[in-house]
């Protein structure tokens, strides 16, 4: 057994975006309704 294991469940991803993907998604996700939270409201 190596330092490393098998990833538990199947094949390890990296679930990370390119920098060009994640700023398209950025713009679509601006479309997306939402809301602010305010300091009363914030989990801390």
């Amino acid at each position: 057994m190596g330092a490393f294991k098998e990833p538990h469940g199947g094949v390890l991803r990296e679930l990370y975006l390119g920098e060009s993907v994640a700023e398209e998604e950025k713009l679509i996700a601006g479309d997306f309704p939402s809301w602010d939270l305010t300091p009363d409201n914030s989990v801390i």
